[in-house]
């Protein structure tokens, strides 16, 4: 039986990045960088001014304070947005708004509330160094410069980065499609009446939130029975539509666990069905040539621990993303745990900082495969080694954090 990280290299090893598209820079947030972004304009692009002010002279302020103030003759307005119609000579000033094009001539910013403003004249009453309050022309990028590396996830900040350097267009890797595919007699739609027996289907939703939030395309299959030629038919139309298939259920050694099968039927090469964790012990993949299938278990915390752990890295790389493996950061336990387990337990956590600033974590609930509740309190996968029987409160292990710890 493979390990956590055995199964996770064998996937990656196994998935390659998709093709890259271009893309308008305004519609890049979210996306995933093919190519190392560059400048071709300068940031900013003209000496701007932090402050609203007076743009002057350094060495006409140097001497200025509150009992020998200095007296200069504006000669200019500039709001943002407008170019200086002339020089800054000795004696004189500009007056300039936030972001301001800061004149030829002056090199000082005297902000506003050192100063005593009237209409054609300012009595300044602080000195300025040289350069102060003003941003240079290209002090934070010049035309030629990487703002970007490839495999960088364009966020708010990177996008205004983007923006600010010039670009009209980058290049992206394509979203990935992946189909989603629920199997059970059980499993009901949503709204559906339920008979003895059955239960909602939540996988399907559930993991088509998971792979939204890893940037990824999901396409919702729906359900099919326990049928194995219906399940055959179902994962050789998605293998046709989607970039990889991700099915929940059927992949155990149940009597009516046919998902193996389905996958060798439509030929995919199963690579591995078994791995030492817990939960998630079932899961099958393979590949059919660009095309990866992932056989998920069908409990819901099992699909979302599998997923995390040896889905979301596939889709990653697939994206082309910089970072592939999920990382993990030490945890102390807050309560003692019995994972009671031969495998790698992964417990749903929640984790918070504590008043010394480490990060404490205490269980989020019922560790049972079936339970929902606590996949919707964890923010964190709490790591128990394999063959461990119980932790004492204290102890230190590590863990995956799904979300932001919360404050202490």
């Amino acid at each position: 039986m493979l390990s956590p990280e055995e199964a996770r290299g064998r996937v990656l090893e196994a998935v390659s990045a998709v093709v890259e598209e271009g893309c308008a820079v305004v519609e890049a947030a979210g996306r995933v960088l093919a190519r190392p972004a560059v400048a071709v304009e300068a940031g900013p692009p003209y000496d701007a001014s932090e402050m609203d002010g007076f743009a002057v002279r350094a060495a006409d302020v140097e001497a200025a304070s509150e009992a020998a103030p200095v007296e200069l003759r504006v000669v200019l307005d500039l709001p943002a947005g407008r170019a200086p119609s002339a020089a800054i000579g000795a004696g004189q000033a500009a007056r300039i708004m936030t972001g301001g094009n800061v004149p030829q001539g002056a090199d000082a910013i005297v902000p506003r509330e050192r100063a005593r403003e009237g209409r054609e004249r300012v009595t300044v009453l602080a000195p300025a160094s040289p350069g102060a309050h003003i941003r240079r022309r290209g002090e934070d990028f010049g035309p030629g410069d990487a703002l970007l590396p490839a495999g960088a996830v364009v966020g708010p900040g990177g996008l205004a980065l983007l923006i600010s350097g010039g670009l009209e267009r980058v290049a992206v890797r394509r979203r990935p499609v992946v189909a989603v595919l629920s199997t059970g007699d059980e499993v009901r739609y949503p709204g559906e009446p339920l008979a003895p027996g059955q239960i909602r289907n939540s996988n399907n939703a559930m993991i088509s939130a998971l792979i939204a939030r890893e940037g990824a395309t999901p396409l919702d299959l729906g359900i099919v029975g326990d049928d194995r030629r219906a399940i055959e038919a179902k994962v050789a139309e998605a293998l046709e539509a989607a970039d990889a298939v991700v099915t929940t259920g059927g992949v155990s050694v149940g009597d009516h666990d046919f998902t193996k099968e389905a996958f060798a039927a439509a030929g995919v090469q199963l690579g591995f069905w078994k791995v030492a964790m817990k939960p998630g012990k079932p899961f099958a993949f393979g590949v059919r040539g660009s095309r990866a299938a992932f056989g998920l278990p069908g409990n819901p915390a099992s699909a979302f621990v599998t997923f995390v752990l040896l889905v979301a890295p596939a889709l990653r790389k697939m994206l082309g993303r910089g970072d592939v493996a999920p990382a993990e950061v030490p945890v102390v336990l807050d309560e003692p745990v019995r994972p009671d387990s031969e495998r790698r337990a992964y417990l749903r956590a929640r984790v918070r900082f504590g008043d010394d600033g480490r990060l404490r974590a205490r269980l989020a609930g019922s560790q049972r495969a079936g339970a929902i509740g606590p996949l919707a309190r964890a923010n964190a996968l709490a790591i128990v080694p394999p063959g461990r029987q119980a932790l004492a409160a204290g102890e230190v292990v590590k863990a995956h954090l799904l979300e932001p710890p919360e404050a202490a």
